[in-house]
């Protein structure tokens, strides 16, 4: 409804008209050059006499060769004309002005209401980057993720100096969906010009996990004999996500600033009385130990939580101070994993 146009539509009068007519009449099947009008459709037409004098009207209607029309358009004259006359569909001003106001009414260029479903993005990006909270999104917007291949939908947080994602900065979160037939969303952040990928994942049941959570779990599968400080050698590690414990060195290794939480384990086997210490160290230094009186056989636990910085390395050790004969520990366990 609207506006009609048709390429090169001309025509010349079947019948001469006055200035005031409303009614122009075509060579018979001329009328079919120019477009169908539906109720509330128009178009821009030219009248042109032998002179070269012009008028532009509005054809509101057409009944095959008649047209209904409005005189003296875009600042024009109304004027008679003769038979064979000219009537022709040309581009005009008043045409194009009201395209441009439709379109800049319906989406303006700035500050304006898109309603709807925008179907289909094939690349490039859906941007808001409100100056002010007035022009921030206030209502759902819906983003499907295919999933014949990984795609990433993104929103950037502000750099300081404008809203992009660059090599050296900007900041950003994401949701991948990565293969076919997956049922789990991956939630990805970007700092420092890299992607950190999967923080988050969440299945088709609403359940959340981190699977790149830094955490390690690790044991010693035979016994160890304490006669001084010596580290609680667990040497075999079940669960190491990211590599960040070293099964040669014994040691958990942050590898960002956060909160974590560390526990260990282990049985003193020696059948004389005696006590032994376990510890924990920090960078080297005793954070925390507890102590356990010897009672054949007699097990020491501990749990921190403590706030590590990245590259802080956590460890543990062992300790006979009341047995000069020293202690036998079996099957210690250490673990650990970031909490925030």
């Amino acid at each position: 409804m609207g506006l009609k146009v048709t390429n090169n539509a001309f025509g010349t009068l079947n019948a001469s008209i006055n200035s005031s007519a409303t009614t122009i009449v075509l060579v018979a099947g001329q009328g079919a050059r120019f477009p169908t009008l539906s109720a509330g459709d128009y178009f821009y037409a030219t009248l042109i006499d032998t002179s070269n004098n012009l008028e532009i009207v509005k054809c509101t209607a057409r009944s095959t060769d008649t047209l209904t029309v409005v005189r003296a358009q875009d600042s024009t004259t109304a004027r008679a004309y003769a038979t064979n006359d000219r009537f022709e569909l040309r581009p005009t001003a008043v045409m194009f002005t009201e395209t441009i106001d439709k379109a800049d009414a319906a989406l303006p260029k700035a500050g304006g209401t898109m309603t709807g479903q925008l179907k289909v993005v094939t690349s490039g990006s859906i941007s808001n980057s409100p100056t002010d909270a007035s022009q921030q999104v206030t209502d759902n917007i819906k983003l499907v993720i295919p999933n014949n291949s990984t795609r990433r939908i993104y929103s950037l947080g502000d750099t300081g100096s404008n809203y992009q994602l660059n090599s050296t900065g900007g900041a950003a979160i994401a949701f991948i969906r990565d293969s076919a037939g997956s049922d789990e969303l991956a939630f990805e952040t970007h700092f420092g010009g890299n992607w950190h990928r999967e923080q988050m994942r969440i299945d088709k049941y609403g359940r959340m996990t981190r699977p790149y959570q830094p955490m390690f779990f690790a044991y010693r599968s035979g016994d160890g004999n304490v006669t001084s400080e010596t580290d609680l050698s667990c040497d075999t590690a079940d669960v190491n996500v990211g590599g960040h414990y070293s099964t040669s060195t014994f040691r958990f290794t942050a590898p960002v600033a956060g909160t974590y939480s560390f526990t260990y384990e282990c049985m003193n086997n020696q059948s004389n009385p005696g006590s032994s210490t376990c510890f924990f160290l920090k960078n080297g230094a005793k954070y925390h130990y507890y102590h356990i009186v010897n009672s054949h056989p007699s097990s020491s636990s501990s749990t921190v939580i403590m706030t590590l910085a990245a590259g802080d390395y956590i460890n543990c050790t062992a300790a006979n101070i009341h047995w000069n004969g020293g202690s036998i520990y079996k099957y210690p366990t250490f673990c650990g994993f970031l909490i925030g």
